[in-house]
């Protein structure tokens, strides 16, 4: 079977062969190509960026392995998107039969699995009464799962195998689907990566019980896909002078004194600006050396969102309009699985019965609280003894949002904090924590104004910030980041690597 591909669709599409692969009904297992759809020349994967980079209108074939190249497919003029919904793309019915029967056996299978093993029937009892699962239950379900496919498959199950149960598991408890991955089942198995909660307890397993002799484990695949988010390198929308033309521009935002500059002339400078801080950003140039450059960041609100605005024109108020007081319910719901979380709790009544003196995190509004709950149920990935020392709930809050009364000075607070952290957070000063009336976005220590007296758009422009200066997420904050980016924004969705945490919270709260 061959398949030709318009070449306008992006690399990152073509790159997740899952993808392709359920599309057209091609199994898990199967090696594809790709092949020019004009001379039928392979295309390795490592150069296929560059190739449809060169080439927009390039057309590429899909060869299963041992296929050879049908020139009469590129010369039909009728080659089927990847994406299309037209009966030209779709799978045949048989086709489409058969993957719900492959579905439908994956079901069986745990079903069988957990009728069978002590603590199964318990999870099956708790999603026919709540339809979710309670993290200690989910992770039990992950155990169970895996010890089944690890007695019967070996200690390296292949790639199909830990599919086949993942795909059993989302449609066993549908509320466990991810509904913004291709198939849904991504936090339990991703083949590209090779990760989610059965991979991982896998490895866990393999770590604990010490290999026979003759046996070692192969060494572990890293994957060379490109990743999104702030460093992602992108293209710049619209036209691009020449820096020269700009140079009159810079200098005038430069050198102008403040009170000869209206907001109106500096926001229309620092649009005419924006291509230079592209290239700034796009040269590893720091967030410092940018600021200095174009001082006004420091005393002009909205420039970040401006910035923002220019790089995502479609994406710029994702975040307030996704905010909405249906979701703070729902993460509020979903808070109160974590048992035993003082710091939870706390947030818990602070979002319900509104702020109080009681403790640090009861002194919040109840929106900034429930985002700092959203961040309790996105806690930073373990990463060994290499990665970020572990630090306390509240810790890591600071690295989210700091507070300092009124009566200090903006250049006394920075001046203190000098020796603490150097990424992005948001500086919140007020009376009280509840009575917040100016926020401001510290990178480097420096302070730039976020132009919100609200919670919700201050954390808008703390997210912006790390695209406008090319800022990596903190290692404390990268599932949360992480999810902001991917499920609110939807910003690089297909080709950001998300931890199955991640995936497991979205799909408990887009259910």
């Amino acid at each position: 079977m061959a398949i030709a591909i318009p070449g306008e669709n992006s690399f990152d599409a073509l790159s997740n062969t899952y993808d392709l692969k359920k599309k057209f009904d091609i199994d898990n297992d199967e090696e594809i190509r790709f092949v020019d759809v004009r001379d039928g020349a392979s295309i390795d994967n490592d150069v296929l960026a560059d190739v449809l980079e060169a080439d927009g209108a390039i057309q590429l074939m899909v060869l299963k392995e041992g296929e050879e190249w049908d020139p009469g497919l590129g010369q039909a003029g009728r080659q089927p998107d990847l994406f299309s919904n037209s009966s030209e793309s779709s799978p045949s019915s048989s086709a489409k039969k058969q993957r719900l029967d492959k579905e439908t056996d994956a079901k069986q299978l745990i079903l069988e699995v957990l009728q069978s093993k002590p603590g199964g029937k318990e999870i099956l009892m708790e999603y026919e009464r709540h339809n979710c699962l309670q993290d200690k239950t989910r992770r039990l379900l992950v155990n169970i799962v895996v010890g089944h496919m690890m007695d019967v498959h070996g200690r390296l199950p292949k790639a199909h195998v830990k599919n086949k149960y993942a795909v059993g598991i989302v449609n066993m408890f549908p509320a466990l689907r991810d509904p913004h991955t291709p198939a849904g089942n991504e936090a339990f198995y991703e083949e590209r990566s090779n990760t989610g909660f059965l991979a991982a307890r896998i490895k866990n397993v393999n770590r604990a019980e010490p290999v026979p002799k003759g046996k070692d484990l192969p060494p572990e695949k890293k994957s060379t896909k490109r990743d999104g988010g702030p460093k992602h390198p992108r293209e710049d929308h619209g036209e691009r002078r020449p820096e020269n033309d700009l140079e009159a521009e810079v200098n005038w935002l430069k050198h102008v004194p403040r009170v000869n500059q209206s907001r109106e002339d500096t926001m229309e400078k620092m649009a005419a600006t924006y291509p230079l801080r592209r290239t700034m950003v796009q040269k590893g140039l720091s967030a410092t050396a940018i600021i200095k450059e174009f001082p006004c960041f420091q005393n002009t609100p909205g420039l970040i969102d401006q910035d923002f605005h220019l790089m995502f024109p479609d994406k710029n108020t994702k975040f307030i309009e996704t905010w909405t007081e249906a979701l703070k319910s729902k993460v509020v719901n979903l808070a109160r699985s974590i048992h035993g979380n003082i710091t939870a709790n706390q947030l818990i009544s602070t979002v319900e019965q509104g702020p109080s003196t009681e403790s640090e995190m009861r002194g919040w509004c109840s929106d900034t609280a429930a985002i700092l709950l959203l961040r309790c149920l996105l806690p930073p990935v373990n990463q060994g003894r290499s990665g970020a020392p572990k630090i306390s709930l509240i810790s890591a809050m600071d690295h989210l949002i700091q507070f300092e009364k009124i009566v200090s000075s903006i250049d006394d607070i920075l001046e203190r904090a000098k020796d603490k952290q150097t990424q992005p957070y948001l500086l919140a000063m007020g009376l009280s924590r509840s009575q917040v009336t100016r926020y401001f976005v510290i990178i480097d220590h420096l302070a730039l104004p976020s132009g919100a007296h609200e919670p919700v758009g201050a954390l808008d422009a703390l997210f912006k910030a790390h695209y406008v200066f090319g800022l990596e997420y903190s290692s404390y904050l990268r599932n949360f980041w992480t999810f902001i980016q991917t499920t609110v924004y939807g910003i690089d969705v297909h080709i950001t690597h998300e931890a199955p945490r991640v995936r497991e919270i979205r799909s408990k709260l887009m259910h």
